[in-house]
């Protein structure tokens, strides 16, 4: 199914994964998703502003859906943030986890249903900025 290219493209690949298809969702499609965890809600909001990730946080509930709120010195903070980003110069989709302290980055480009090899490439190339600047190990 897949060239020798793109399988080679994706070996070199450690923290992005290919999400497949499970069938009968509408707008189900492949997926290149990568998941960073911090640590705490300060780390979080860090992780969001050092990556670039617009966002606003609110000391009360916003009307327009958010993550269900983090508690920050104590306090309840809901993170409004846009979704279709840019984050050290790659063009990506985040979310921010609504059970855990994620980010989550889906690197499909060209095609929201196919990966392609230029999303593989682009994805070791973000894991290498990623990894220069301490999100990952």
């Amino acid at each position: 199914m897949y060239s020798q290219e793109f399988k080679t493209e994706l070996k070199k690949c450690n923290i992005f994964k290919i999400k497949s298809p499970k069938g009968g969702h509408y707008n189900d499609r492949f997926e290149l998703n990568a998941i960073i965890e911090a640590e705490n809600e300060a780390q979080l909001l860090n992780y969001l502003e050092r990556l670039g990730v617009c966002h606003t946080v609110h000391n009360e509930e916003p009307k327009q859906w958010c993550p269900p709120p983090i508690v920050l010195n104590g306090t309840k903070k809901w993170i409004e943030y846009n979704a279709q980003c840019e984050c050290f110069g790659y063009k990506t989709c985040v979310h921010i986890g609504t059970t855990n302290l994620t980010i989550e980055f889906n690197f499909n480009s060209d095609n929201l249903y196919e990966v392609s090899i230029n999303d593989l490439k682009r994805a070791v190339e973000f894991e290498k900025t990623l990894k220069l600047n301490g999100f990952v190990s």
